[in-house]
């Protein structure tokens, strides 16, 4: 089943909507704003960080559980070059000089619009943002459709775009996941179906390919998040102290599992699948808010993102996976979280 509500108000006045889905033992609650997922039950525990209202999101600094765009990740000093064009966008992270995550008013920063809603065994519901040309510095007008899709066992997200002129688009989902509900996350374990990973200089760039074998960064069988996160590592330190790195699902657009996720207090597990080229690994190591959900403070290694994308800075690597989008192409890509 699913159902809407309003759910508040932002300071200009424009309402925000809460619509929840509901199927099985599985519950999601998505806002307008910033095409949020602010809720996410499996058998009764909520299992994603988020706020107690709709200021806790406008007034967040973690993008918690929002859509991501027009590029999710860094670009190195905001700037990329398409069909010979250079184009500057705004370097927002001020820690790094990049631009990150699509802009201070990207699309989590957006009131979207209701598309569809279907009810049903599957409810889903489609939200809708038009991005104008030059929004944030990107070239084109961007049209965005997000699809939120629940059944008993998984969450799918879907999202596609078009556009009217030569960009880049980059979209992904920022919940932040604890399957127990409470804690941190360092005895989750985790597994990442990938033996390849990106290591970053002191901008969080990418600068290389390198094998995850025999290093902190290893994830190719199940281990605890927590095993090896306080090594004397600088890619670890580098990025505040754990995880915030690229892992290489491939160079092609095959559907494939991803990421294994399981709590040992909850016995939930997660299963990460997608049919994008890269998952960013994301140890909440800079998270540090005074008031989370229930009135708690959100803080540092409290929970994991999984972030599925396009690789980090990928329109200044040509031998990265293109996410160049053209006029008449359709950007459609898809992840799903099953438990």
């Amino acid at each position: 089943m699913i159902s809407k509500e309003q759910y508040g108000r932002l300071r200009t006045g424009e309402p925000v909507f809460i619509y929840t889905l509901s199927s099985g033992m599985m519950e999601a609650r998505v806002i307008s704003y910033g095409a949020t997922l602010v809720s996410l039950k499996v058998k009764g525990i909520d299992v994603i960080l988020g706020y107690d209202s709709l200021q806790g999101y406008v007034d967040g600094n973690s993008s918690q559980g929002a859509t991501i765009g027009r590029y999710a990740n860094r670009i190195a000093e905001g700037r990329f070059a398409i069909g010979g064009e250079i184009f500057s966008l705004e370097r927002n992270e001020a820690s790094t000089g990049c631009h990150i995550h699509g802009g201070a008013m990207g699309f989590s920063r957006q009131v979207w619009e209701l598309e569809e809603l279907k009810d049903g065994d599957a409810p889903s519901l489609t939200l809708n943002y038009v991005s104008p040309d030059g929004d944030q510095g990107y070239p084109g007008k961007l049209d965005v459709n997000v699809t939120f899709t629940l059944t008993d066992r998984s969450l799918d997200i879907r999202y596609h775009a078009v556009t009217d002129k030569p960009t880049i688009c980059n979209l992904t989902n920022h919940s932040y996941f604890n399957l127990a509900g409470k804690g941190d996350c360092l005895e989750h374990s985790l597994q990442i179906f990938s033996s390849e990973w990106l290591p970053v200089d002191e901008s969080f760039i990418p600068v290389r390919i390198e094998k995850t074998e025999d290093t902190a960064f290893d994830f190719s069988l199940p281990k605890a998040i927590g095993c090896d996160i306080c090594e004397d590592d600088p890619q670890l330190t580098v990025v505040g102290g754990g995880y915030d790195h690229n892992y290489i699902l491939g160079t092609d657009r095959s559907w494939k599992k991803a990421a294994v996720v399981f709590c040992p207090q909850t016995d939930i597990t997660m299963t990460v699948s997608t049919d994008l080229p890269g998952i960013q690994l994301y140890t909440s190591n800079m998270l540090d808010e005074p008031l989370g959900k229930n009135g708690m403070p959100l803080v540092k290694h409290q929970a994991l993102c999984l972030e599925t994308q396009f690789w980090p800075d990928s329109p200044n690597h040509k031998d990265y996976p293109s996410c160049s989008l053209m006029p008449g192409e359709e950007y459609d890509t898809h992840t799903e979280f099953s438990f």
